[in-house]
């Protein structure tokens, strides 16, 4: 079975779906500073680029605070880590690349079952892509 690493963006959060088999959770939602970390990292970025960027961004944290941040995303794989320079791994879910539509349900159910609920991604905004995709573009089962 295909397996999937994708997010999807809201100004608030990112919610990450992971349904590999290395995946730590299904679910991952990342906000605040956690959340301009990781649409930073949609290249390779060395630390020192990355701190400047939190700091651009409002963001203030100590060198522990950025050490801990980036190893909790190295853990839950969603970042790799080579050399103090970072990447991350998913894929933004939306026009140009759609998991199939049972993933994305899979990915809210678990939203739903471990307290996330409060997302301001709704189930709405999530679907829409869908019915605005050209035939192909949402890799079903």
């Amino acid at each position: 079975m295909p397996s999937y690493l994708f997010y999807v963006e809201d100004r608030e959060a990112l919610l990450v779906g992971d349904t590999r088999a290395v995946a730590r959770r299904v679910v991952h939602r990342l906000q605040g500073a956690a959340r301009v970390l990781f649409l930073f990292c949609d290249q390779i970025r060395p630390r020192h680029a990355i701190a400047r960027t939190l700091i651009d961004a409002g963001y203030h944290l100590e060198d522990g605070e950025l050490t801990g941040m980036l190893a909790g995303l190295v853990e839950d794989r969603l970042l790799v880590e080579d050399k103090e320079r970072y990447l991350g791994l998913a894929v933004r879910a939306g026009r140009g690349y759609l998991p199939p539509i049972a993933v994305m349900t899979r990915v809210l159910t678990e939203e739903r079952r471990v307290g996330l609920a409060e997302s301001s991604i709704g189930r709405s905004r999530l679907f829409a892509s869908y019915s605005h995709a050209p035939l192909g573009d949402s890799h079903e089962d």
